[in-house]
Parts: C-alpha cells; structure tokens; sequence
C-alpha cells in the first residue's frame, strides 16, 4: 500500500481565466509521453497528454497548485506550479524507473562512474526488505543470508570487511566482521539506493577492496506546504508486516523531513512446522534539515536511527559434532513447532545504532568546498542458550563510538580531500566471559584525489587515496594464566584506479577498469580468541597477518536493444596477495 497526501491553502475566488500547459518527456531519451495523467489536486481536474507528450488546462484561478503526474510504469511525480500568468511547463518522467538499474548514461555522484542504482519503485516495493535483500537484485550483487531478516550484501564476491556501507556520505561503522551481523541502516530512509565503483569512489574511505554500497535521503522538493507518504506491507508467512512514514516540507531556504519505520514478524513457517524463534522486532527513525544562504553557502544535518532484535532459528545452533550429523540427516531441523509465537528467545541478537551527521557546503568561483562531521554510536549484545538460567545474560556485548570529520574540494573535473576517522570499541562487562574481540582504538588519516575528464569519444578517469592507520589494542592472554596484553599496529595502505568509457552510439557504452586497493587486516582477523555464538564455532585470529592486496580488471557492456530489452554484460579478474580467511582446523 502507497498513500501520498499534502495540505495547501484554497485559492480565493477570483477572475479565473489563465491557462497552464505542457509537455512531458522521457527523462532518457526526451521522447514525448502520451497518456499521461495530470492531475490538479486543488480544482479536482484531470488530464492526459496527446501522442505528441501535450496537455492543457484553461479556466484557472491565479495561485499555486499541486499536479500529480501518473503513468504506468512509472514512479508518481509531483509538481508545485504558481500560477499567476498563462503558465507553460516542460516536465520529465523516469519512464524506465521499472527497471532495475539505469542502462543509459547517467551522472549522480558529481563524476560520471560505473553506477547502478535501484529505482523507486523498487525501494518503494522493498518497504519491508532487508538492505541486503534490496540491492541483491543488481548485476553482480548478492546476499549472504543468515535467517529471515539477516544477511549482508556481496559486491562481486566480496563483503564483511571487504564491502563498505555509505549511508548520507558517512562511512557507516558497527560490527561487519561476521557474517551473522546484518547492518545497522534502515531501506526505508533513502531515496537512492546505489552500487559503484570508478575513480569518485576512492573519496570514500574504508577497506573496501572492490564496490560500494551508497545510500543517501536525496533532496527534499521545494513545497511550501506538508506533504507525505506512508507505505506498508503485510505478510502471512510471520504474521507481521512493516509500516514507514515519511514527510517533509521545502521551503525556498529551509528545508525538513522526518520519518520512522515500525517492523514485526513472529515464527516463520514451512508446509508443515513452525521454525520456531525466527521473528524480529525493529524501530527506527530519522530526522533532517537543511539551510541555504544567498545560493553560495549551504548547510545540512541529519539523525538516523536503528534499532532491531533477531531471533535465530533455535535448530541452527549446534553445539556438538554428533547434533551437526544429525542435523544433515534430518527431514525436520531441530526445535520445530506446531504452534505460532511472537516471541523471541535466545538465541538472539539486539543492536541499536545511532548516526548524528552536519555538513557545510561553500560555492567559490574555482568549485565548492565542503567540511563534514559525523558522530555513530553502536551497541550489539548477542544472548546465547546458556545453562543455569543464564540465557538472559548476553555472551556478547559491544559499544563503538567513531566519529568522521573530512574537508574537500571539488569541480566538474577535480575532487580531492582529506579525512580523519576516529574509533573507540568495547566490550562491556555483563557477559560472564572472556571477550571474543579485544578492546581497541583506531585512528586513520586519509587523502583522495580523483580526476574525470571528457574527449571526443571517450572519458578518462584516474583515482589514488593514501591511508594511514594506527590502531592500539588491549586484552587478555590466550593462554592461562590471564594477563593484560597491549599491542600498537600501524598500515600505511595505497589505492589507485584507472578507467576509460566510450559511447558506441547513442544507445551502448563500452568501460574498461583497472584497480590497485590495500587493506589492513581488522581486528576479529589477528585479536579474536574465542566462541563466536553466531556460526557456533571456536575462532582464533592470527597476529603474523599483513596487509592483504587485490589487484582488479573488469570489462562491461551495457547498452539498450529495443524499448523492452536491456543488457549489461560484465566480466572481471581480481586477484589477491594476502588473502585473508576463515581457515577450519582440525580437532
């Protein structure tokens, strides 16, 4: 369900004889648009464009109006028009937005990269999905699934410490480094939904060895009036469903949104058997303001929040070799039943994220400057099925503050920077146990310069990022007796990318890339010592670890056959020194 709505002010009565009319296009190719439907929300009237894209409204008041622009296969638009004069508009609509990425040309991130993104009708149809589960349904993406509502996203086979999360220009921080660990971000508070690569993605920072994963709020439309939107689903298979809230107005130098997404499914079922603790239960908000100062100066701010609680199927869990055999022979996991339940036991996991970002934007005559500064608080605690009543009491528990603070310069051919990222990760003393993960703090200073430059027949693009990270980590021995340990690591790690494109024709587009990227190995891969509840195996990390390489070629063509069929055809080569792994041992 999709239900739009908006307040506005009547229009007083008056000498009403002006005209409005228009043409819609196709925001791809400009083709004119027929039946389209425009309708003025204030007079009730409705029309639809001719075969040449035309309409025309006569007999209006002067004043403001509302029309909402609706064709099949196409997102709804719409449009705020002053009417003050006989009025002449020339709209666009993304009449490929059904689509699942955009095969034409296009340029979102300020430099024209390799960029796919999911349209809005696909997030508005992922109102109750998982990031993971969304963007999955791009080339070269997939998921890494752990459970109804768990699973992270795999760019080209790579994730977890090899895939980095953008979500509104900061590097989302929280626990990646397992693959039962969903992240923290809420579908339902972007508007643009993006997987990309080329030289704008090394302004990104992280250890991401290949694509990235963007999601940003996208502008707030300028409408002096509230308006809204609330979508929701509902399904059998749990007995739960979603429901998200959006609203916002745009004044002309003020602008706010705000929204919240509730979500709760109870067991999942099969044919015949309830898979018993499989619900969730989440809640998350977000806030946004934005300010503009004489077209030169612009500032915003912007809150998300998520939090979340997964049950994990009970039957999953095995805690001995004779359980796991078993388990592979069985018709029926373990722990099934026969009767429905909300409830949500161990094990379990409950994560609560919190992202507080402000931006700075400055227009000068050589481009823009802009300084950016954001704040993240993550808590994680994990229950496992304890014995002597203890299943309450988390077997862990997390908390990580970081803070991101950068400063760049950017043009239509040039964008370079520097970033500070700062981050503090603790364990908390309620578990019991000795701590899988080590109590650390990191610091990494980076630069970025990227270069985008246009010919005749083809585009060049040259990227290059320098990070240095110091990390320091305390925690106890491996070995009895326990004592205080403390160790110092420092990386100095290089990233470079080249890449040419050429359009053969107007309709398909031929990219070549080559990458160079280093990554330290992270902290669960050298300092962890202990049970991981979660894959309910034993890991120990390896302290003689360096820093791992990847060295990436790919080759795509993409481009559009007829008005029904497109293509993208993708290839590539990565190769790896130093890859690192979970390596099973022998007991």
């Amino acid at each position: 369900m999709l239900l739009s709505f908006g307040w506005s002010l009547p229009v007083a009565a008056q000498t009403c004889s002006l005209t409005l009319d228009g043409t819609i296009k196709d925001a791809h190719d400009q083709s004119p648009m027929d039946e389209v439907s425009i309708f003025i929300t204030e007079t009730g009237i409705e029309q639809w464009t001719d075969s040449h894209g035309r309409f025309s409204f006569e007999n209006l008041c002067p004043g403001t109006y509302h029309a909402l622009l609706q064709h099949i296969g196409c997102p709804s638009k719409r449009v705020l028009v002053q009417v003050f004069q006989n009025t002449t508009l020339s709209l666009t609509l993304e009449h490929h937005e059904n689509m699942l990425h955009e095969v034409d040309v296009h340029d979102k991130h300020e430099h024209a990269i390799n960029e796919q993104s999911l349209s809005i009708l696909t997030l508005d149809n992922s109102a109750g999905k998982s990031l993971a589960a969304s963007v999955s349904r791009l080339a070269g993406v997939s998921i890494l699934g752990n459970g109804a509502d768990i699973g992270l996203p795999v760019v080209h086979g790579l994730w977890g410490n090899r895939l980095t999360l953008v979500n509104n220009g900061v590097v989302h921080t929280g626990q990646q480094w397992a693959g039962d660990h969903s992240p923290e971000i809420d579908l339902n508070s972007a508007s643009e939904v993006s997987v990309i690569s080329g030289a704008a993605a090394m302004r990104y920072p992280g250890t991401h060895m290949g694509g990235i994963v963007i999601l940003e709020s996208g502008q707030i439309p300028f409408d002096p009036h509230i308006h809204g939107k609330i979508r929701s689903t509902t399904e059998s298979n749990g007995r739960g469903g979603t429901v998200n809230g959006q609203f916002y107005k745009g004044l002309e130098t003020l602008q706010w949104r705000a929204g919240g997404t509730l979500k709760q499914y109870g067991d999942r079922h099969a044919p015949t058997y309830f898979l018993n603790n499989t619900g969730t239960r989440q809640a998350h908000a977000n806030a946004e303001l934005r300010k503009q100062w004489n077209n030169t100066l612009e500032w915003e701010g912007k809150y998300n929040y998520f939090s979340a609680e997964y049950g994990i199927m009970r039957g999953s869990h095995i805690g001995n070799l004779t359980d796991l055999q078993s388990a592979f022979s069985r018709e029926i996991p373990f722990f099934t039943d026969s009767m429905f339940s909300y409830e949500i036991e161990a094990p379990r996991q409950r994560v609560k994220h919190h992202q507080l970002k402000s931006g700075l934007k400055k227009h000068i005559e050589l481009g823009a400057l802009e300084w950016h500064i954001a704040g993240q608080r993550d808590q994680r605690r994990e229950y496992d099925v304890r014995r002597s009543g203890r299943s309450d009491m988390p077997a862990l528990s997390l908390i990580q503050y970081s803070i991101q603070n950068e400063v760049q310069f950017s043009n239509e051919w040039l964008e370079t920077g520097y970033q500070f990222l700062g981050r503090n990760n603790w364990n908390l003393p309620e578990t019991g146990i000795i701590p899988l993960l080590p109590n650390y703090t990191a610091f990494t200073n980076g630069a970025f310069l990227a270069l985008d430059r246009s010919f005749d027949h083809y585009e060049l693009e040259f990227g290059t990022r320098y990070d240095y990270t110091f990390r320091s980590i305390s925690k106890l021995s491996n070995s009895v007796p326990r004592v205080p340990v403390y160790y110092d690591d420092k990386y100095h790690n290089f990233s470079a990318l080249g890449r040419v494109s050429t359009n053969l024709g107007t309709k398909w587009q031929l990219l070549a890339e080559s990458s160079l990227r280093q990554r330290p190995p992270e902290i669960n891969e050298m300092y962890s010592f202990g049970l991981h509840q979660g894959v309910s195996g034993i890991e120990e990390g390896n302290l003689e670890l360096r820093q791992e390489t990847g060295l990436k070629s790919s080759l795509q063509l993409r481009g559009k056959v007829n008005d029904k069929l497109h293509l993208d055809v993708r290839g590539y080569a990565h190769f790896f020194n130093g890859y690192i792994y979970l390596q099973p041992q022998q007991t």
